[in-house]
């Protein structure tokens, strides 16, 4: 096979030349990484364990590399130029895609599987389901995130990801995996001490429990019927299980999936006030595309659709 020539390539190997990256010195590259990150060359040194001077002659060794300054010192401390910062952002990035990849192959080889999930179907749905969630697993460790937002994959450092609502990320499939009603409940205390909350409307008489908006409220009650309900006033607890929670302690009435609430109805602990079969957002299933089908990443997704099954209906 004949091998063209190239601009930086090293001495011929049997008759071919070997490409070779003319990269800046790595440990320069990390020195300018964390002073960048850090906004001091001291605490530079501190993250990489040597000494500020060192951190500052591979600060030198890159300019010179470079053909053009990067930092700025004063009595201030330091500070990027224009072009080092647009450097330290492609430094940065390329870092972090680095650090993922190690972590990816550090997890495949610890037979990991790392799923993130909002807080309230981690502690009402998952945690009972932890050891069919094992078995079905096998051998795999899991490494759950418990989080309110899912930002992206490489930051999170997740493979696969249970989400409520709408999700759209470049390089990331989705499946829905279930779409529950949504249940105003109360408590029965709640219920019996005032009988006359029987339809929507009359529920806006009474002490709403919401999460962090009013707009799940809101949305519901349109889909009741009530396109204009007026400023919806109540407790915003942040998460639907602690909604779900004051619902219990007899606070008011809480707007809550059915997956999250079943084992509480089923208990009679909680009661539905206004029957409906209304649907807001589902639970979606997410992965990367080159991962939809690892062995865990599958089995993990047919345990969900299994478990959630009911919940499609």
């Amino acid at each position: 096979m004949r091998c063209r020539s190239r601009a930086h390539q090293s001495p011929s190997f049997r008759g071919c030349s070997i490409m070779v990256r003319r990269l800046p010195p790595l440990v320069a590259l990390r020195a300018f990484e964390a002073v960048g990150r850090t906004g001091s060359l001291r605490k530079a040194a501190r993250d990489l364990g040597v000494g500020h001077t060192v951190v500052g002659r591979h600060i030198a060794t890159l300019e010179e590399w470079l053909g053009c300054e990067v930092l700025l010192s004063d009595f201030r401390g330091v500070q990027l130029t224009a072009r080092g910062a647009e450097f330290h952002r492609v430094v940065s990035s390329a870092f972090a895609m680095i650090e993922q990849g190690a972590e990816n192959m550090q997890a495949s080889q610890r037979g990991e599987l790392r799923l993130w999930c909002a807080p309230g179907l981690a502690m009402t749905w998952l945690m009972p389901r932890l050891a069919s969630m094992r078995t079905a697993l096998g051998d795999a460790n899991i490494v759950l995130s418990v989080r309110d937002d899912l930002t992206d994959f490489g930051t999170a450092q997740i493979d696969i990801a249970i989400h409520y609502g709408p999700y759209a990320a470049e390089g990331i499939r989705c499946e829905e995996l279930a779409h529950p009603r949504m249940l105003p409940v109360a408590s029965p205390e709640f219920v019996a001490a005032h009988p006359e909350l029987k339809t929507a409307a009359d529920l806006l008489k009474t002490s709403l429990l919401h999460e962090r908006s009013t707009r799940p409220w809101e949305h519901w009650l349109k889909a009741s019927g009530i396109d204009n309900p007026g400023t919806i006033t109540g407790q915003r607890l942040h998460h639907a299980h602690i909604a779900m929670e004051a619902a219990l302690l007899g606070e008011g009435v809480a707007l809550v999936n059915w997956l999250l609430v079943r084992a509480h109805l089923n208990a009679g602990r909680l009661i539905e006030m206004v029957p409906s079969d209304i649907r807001l957002d589902g639970y979606l299933f997410c992965a990367p595309a080159e991962k939809w089908d690892d062995d865990l990443v599958t089995r993990m997704r047919d345990w969900l659709r299994a478990e959630m099954k009911d919940a499609r209906a």
